[in-house]
């Protein structure tokens, strides 16, 4: 598990940076990410996620689908 520093994060850059120590993101089910993933999908990470029926839990389905990364 990867807890957060508490740290102030000043600039975009540092937020982005955060990610790199991660290889692949699992996306919560009942509500998705959505701003976590686009960050996600900028720095190239592998997402995993499933489609549930709420709009807020198809977010990152639709983000992925927009790009031709279906299933």
């Amino acid at each position: 598990m990867f807890i957060s520093n508490p740290k102030i994060i000043n600039t975009v850059e540092e937020h982005l940076s955060r990610n790199s120590c991660f290889d692949i993101v699992l996306d919560t089910c009942n509500c998705n990410s959505h701003s976590t993933e686009i960050d996600s999908l900028w720095l190239e990470l592998l997402i995993v996620t499933m489609m549930r029926r709420s709009f807020s839990a198809r977010v990152v389905v639709s983000l992925l689908s927009a790009i031709g990364l279906e299933e």
